[in-house]
C-alpha cells in the first residue's frame, strides 16, 4: 500500500522464488508476519487459506485462523468474495460474510483472471494440457470447472454482487490505500561494494582494459595482430567506456559482470 509495503513484497517474492520454491513458490505466516509493514491483505481464492478453512474445517477453524491474521494486518485485512459459478463458492462467500460481520473485516468483491475474454476458457484448458503434459481428451486432466475466469466489466460485477454493494465499494477503498509512486527518473542499482580508493567508474573501466587485454592475447595467439588493428580496438573501448560512464551505467555493468562471471565459476552456462 506503500513504499515499504512494496519493499516487503519484493522481498517476500524474493524469498519464496530462492528459499521456498517447492513446485512453485511459497512462503509461511512466519516469513508474511515479519515483512507485513505496508501491505494489505485479502484473502484470495478458494484455495486461499481461510476459504479453504471453510470448506474443510468449518467456520470455528476458519475463524481461529482470520483472528490471527487480524492480529498482524488490523484493518489492512479483507475478506475476498467471488462469483465464478463453482459450488464451494457459495459456502466460502456466505462464511466469509457471516465471519467479516461477526469480527468486523470487510468483505471485497474480486475476480480470479486467468484469461481475458470468457470464450477465452477452452484456449485456457488447452494452455493446460500443454502446461500438464495431457491431451484434450484425457478425462483425468487437470481442468476448471467454470468458465467464469476472465477479466470482467464493472457491469458484469455490479450484477453478480448486487447482493452485497459493499464488497464493490471497497475495491476503490483497496485502490484508495494504495498510494506507491515509483520513481523513475533515477537509478536503482543494488550496491556494488567498491574497495576504499576506488570507485564504480575506476573499477569498471580496469575490468574493460583487463578484459581487452586478456581477448588481445588470445586473438595473438590466433594470428598477428597489427599496431593500426590494436588502436582500433583501444579507441572503441574508449568511446564505450565514455558512453557507459555518462549514462551512469558503470555499477550496472559491473554487477552483471559479477553474476555472470559467478556463474561461469559454477559451470552455469
Amino acid at each position: 500500500m506503500n513504499e515499504t509495503g512494496y519493499r516487503n513484497l519484493m522481498k517476500l517474492a524474493s524469498i519464496a522464488q530462492t528459499a521456498g520454491f517447492y513446485y512453485r513458490p511459497r512462503i509461511d505466516r512466519k516469513l508474511l508476519f515479519a515483512h507485513q509493514e505496508g501491505l494489505l491483505a485479502l484473502t484470495a481464492c478458494l484455495h486461499g487459506e481461510i476459504p479453504w478453512t471453510i470448506t474443510h474445517h468449518g467456520l470455528d477453524k476458519a475463524k481461529e485462523k482470520a483472528l490471527d491474521l487480524q492480529k498482524v494486518f488490523g484493518d489492512r485485512l479483507y475478506f475476498e468474495i467471488q462469483e465464478n459459478g463453482i459450488p464451494e463458492q457459495r459456502t466460502v462467500n456466505d462464511g466469509l460474510l457471516e465471519l467479516g460481520n461477526d469480527l468486523d473485516i470487510k468483505v471485497v468483491a474480486t475476480n480470479d483472471c486467468h484469461y481475458l475474454n470468457q470464450d477465452e476458457s477452452y484456449a485456457h484448458e488447452v494452455l493446460l494440457c500443454i502446461q500438464t503434459s495431457k491431451t484434450i481428451n484425457d478425462p483425468n486432466r487437470f481442468r476448471f470447472s467454470t468458465d467464469e475466469l476472465y477479466f470482467k466489466s464493472p457491469d458484469v460485477m455490479a450484477k453478480q454482487f448486487s447482493y452485497c454493494p459493499e464488497a464493490l465499494a471497497n475495491t476503490l477503498e483497496v485502490a484508495d490505500r494504495c498510494n506507491l509512486e515509483l520513481e523513475f527518473n533515477e537509478n536503482h542499482f543494488p550496491i556494488f561494494p567498491v574497495p576504499e580508493n576506488e570507485s564504480l567508474e575506476s573499477l569498471f573501466e580496469k575490468a574493460c582494459r583487463d578484459g581487452l587485454d586478456i581477448r588481445l592475447e588470445h586473438l595473438r595467439s590466433l594470428q598477428e595482430v597489427s599496431k593500426e588493428l590494436e588502436q582500433q580496438y583501444q579507441e572503441r573501448l574508449e568511446m564505450e567506456i565514455g558512453v557507459i560512464q555518462e549514462m551512469g551505467f558503470s555499477g550496472y555493468f559491473l554487477i552483471v559482470a559479477d553474476f555472470i562471471n559467478w556463474a561461469k565459476s559454477q559451470k552455469i552456462t
